[in-house]
């Protein structure tokens, strides 16, 4: 268990840092190689091997990802201190997925949250005092933004990507996790109005069908 709070840390720790250092787009996208880490490691150290469908799925998912994205992002990249945070992001990710699914073939997922959650939160308490972050003071809006997160976002989703590990192979739940993406703009699209462009309803296709590719037996 130890480890797994370990790889929290440095999964949130870089991925924000990540974000200062370059752009959230880019940090994204270097987060989501999460399934090739995922996939290899199983490859080379784990005896359930990932199948050539999965492989199949984790190249077509990736290029919907960068069509969703639009190419334009990959001009933009600079091998710097944001993408070698952001390779660390999408690593300890990979980490945090293979090492909760061997913990929870022993552990009751609501216990596993609870020492999760608040070890995670004990440590990040204690990097933000030592680094002499700000912790109150904040506006009512940034305070009700706060907890909607912790109680939709880190809460009802960490709990989802639980249960899912206890039932299907890490390598699916990391791919299935790409789709995320695609959510975000229905929903910016939605609520906020935001324009899909045909490129992006393409590249959210071709995403959408390397998850389902992943899933052939």
């Amino acid at each position: 268990m130890d480890y797994i709070y370990i790889k929290i840390l440095l999964d949130i720790a870089s991925w924000n840092l990540s974000i200062q250092y370059s752009s959230a787009t880019q940090a994204s996208l270097l987060t989501n190689l999460s399934p090739i880490w995922v996939g290899l490691t199983s490859f080379l150290f784990l005896p359930q091997k990932p199948n050539r469908f999965f492989w199949l799925g984790v190249v077509v998912a990736l290029a919907g990802l960068v069509l969703f994205m639009g190419f334009q992002l990959f001009a933009d990249l600079a091998f710097d201190r944001g993408f070698g945070l952001g390779l660390l992001s999408g690593i300890c990710y990979a980490a945090y997925l293979m090492l909760s699914k061997k913990v929870l073939r022993n552990v009751n997922i609501l216990n596993f949250m609870a020492c999760m959650t608040t070890v995670g939160s004990i440590l990040l308490l204690f990097l933000c005092l030592l680094g002499g972050e700000k912790l109150n003071g904040f506006s009512t809006l940034v305070w009700e933004s706060l907890l909607t997160q912790a109680l939709v976002c880190q809460l009802l989703g960490w709990f989802s990507v639980s249960y899912a590990l206890t039932h299907i192979p890490a390598q699916q739940v990391s791919i299935s996790l790409l789709s995320q993406a695609v959510l975000t703009a229905l929903l910016a699209w939605l609520l906020l109005g935001e324009q899909l462009s045909a490129c992006m309803m393409l590249g959210g296709i071709l995403l959408l069908t390397g998850i389902a590719i992943t899933f052939r037996k």
